[in-house]
This record gives C-alpha cells, structure tokens and sequence, in this order.
C-alpha cells in the first residue's frame, strides 16, 4: 500500500506536499518477500505501454529498515521519468488501509481502473510525531537529532484538513513508541537545532495553500492537534474547521 508524501497526495486529491518518489508498505514479509513482489507486478504487461527497469535494492535507515530501488519507467522506447520506490515491510499499524482514488485518472482501453490503498492515517500521524522526536545513532558520535522538517508540514496539512478519533490516534502512538523503543513526549516541539527554522520554511514554501509559512505558525497549530493526545486529555474527533477536539478536552472547555 502507498505510504508516505505520495499516499497524502493521494488522500487530499494533490493538495498536499509534491515529490517524485513512491514509499510502499508491505503488511506481510520481509523486505526480500517484498521486494520480489514489486519486481513481479512491474515485470507484467498490463496494455498501458509502460515499461520499468528496476535497481538492486539498497538498505537505507527510513523508519528503522527499509529498503530504496531506483526505477526508470519507459513509456515505449521513450524514458518517461526517473524515481525512487522506498520499501518497509513489518511496521505493524492500528487500522484498516484506507482508499483513494488515482491522482491522475488515465483511460486506457482494455486497462482496469483501481483505486490505491494508502496507509491509515492515524498510523500515518503517529509515524511523523516519532519521526520528529526519535534521535539517530552514529558510530563513535553523539547521536543526531531529526531533520524531518516535512513531516511537520504534513502534520499541519493534517491538522487543517481532517477529521480524526483521538483514540485512534493515541494507539497508534503507543505502538509506533513502543516499535522503536521511544518514550513518548508530552508536547510535540521539534528539535531546537539552527537548521529547523529555514528548513521548514523550505519545505512549505512548496506545500499548496499552506498558511503556516515559518515554525512558529507551524508549532502551534500542529500543538493544538497532538499535545492533547500526548497528555491523554482529548476526546472525541479532531474538528479541522474549529481547530480543536471536540466537548472533553478539558484544553478547549
């Protein structure tokens, strides 16, 4: 199922932060069982004239283990682009796989439409949050802290854009805590390093209709939305529209 930046473009119909690349999650296997299922679906001829050409997979550190294989899709003889599919397999999530519809509808004739299924959104939420907290180790070095400056934009487009049960939410922070050994904070800030200010404002500048240009802006929104769940004090659904939890957030009563 589709994972990262492009299953949030998928889910907010492209209104949300662009990339190039494709991140996947496989639910069952490993990555050796997963990559070889990538390998078989790009190796069959569907109709659509498209062909793909397919690296060997490199290990990178993206979640705990994944694994990234460059593509290059050729559309007849013609090279049509160039990107990274990034592979996770064995993360565990909270909840059903969600659907959306294709980015780009195509009609081919003799060719099925289907709809993509993307990661559940709470385990999406919850793998940001620690993405944004969890330090990295270095061989004979201080670890480092994170440089996800995406994943705070993400957050807010979340925040102003969906409907979400604090449950949920909450669970799935346990098991993405729990999962990489993290504790869990009870406010959500991102590291104080130099960097974050401007790499966050780098990042938004590319991010459509986004208010929250600068950190500050980007903090208190994206506070409003998880320091509740982190002190275990929302309830209810995330209203986007008032930008609070519902009646029981003693925050917001």
């Amino acid at each position: 199922m589709l994972k990262g930046a492009t299953a949030l473009l998928a889910r907010f119909g492209g209104d949300a932060r662009h990339t190039i690349d494709v991140d996947l999650y496989s639910q069952t296997g490993n990555l050796e069982e997963a990559e070889r299922a990538l390998r078989l679906a790009t190796s069959r001829d569907v109709g659509d004239y498209f062909r793909f050409e397919l690296s060997p997979g490199r290990r990178i550190a993206e979640a705990g283990v994944a694994l990234r294989i460059n593509v290059t899709a050729y559309l007849g003889a013609t090279e049509f682009a160039r990107f990274n599919v990034d592979i996770v397999a064995g993360l565990g999530m909270t909840g059903a796989p969600d659907q959306a519809e294709p980015l780009v509808a195509i009609e081919i004739p003799g060719v099925p439409q289907t709809r993509y299924r993307i990661y559940p959104l709470a385990d999406h939420i919850a793998d940001k949050v620690l993405a944004i907290v969890e330090r990295h180790p270095r061989q004979d070095a201080e670890s480092t802290s994170s440089t996800r400056y995406r994943d705070l934009a993400d957050l807010v487009v979340i925040a102003r854009r969906e409907t979400m049960d604090a449950e949920a939410i909450a669970l799935a922070l346990r098991l993405q805590s729990d999962r990489r050994g993290l504790e869990l904070p009870t406010t959500l800030r991102p590291p104080r390093d130099a960097g974050w200010p401007a790499g966050y404002a780098r990042i938004a500048r590319d991010v459509p209709d986004l208010a929250e240009k600068d950190i500050r802006s980007a903090i208190a929104t994206v506070s409003r939305f998880i320091d509740p769940v982190l002190q275990g004090r929302a309830r209810g659904r995330w209203d986007p529209q008032r930008m609070s939890w519902a009646a029981g957030d003693k925050a917001d009563s």
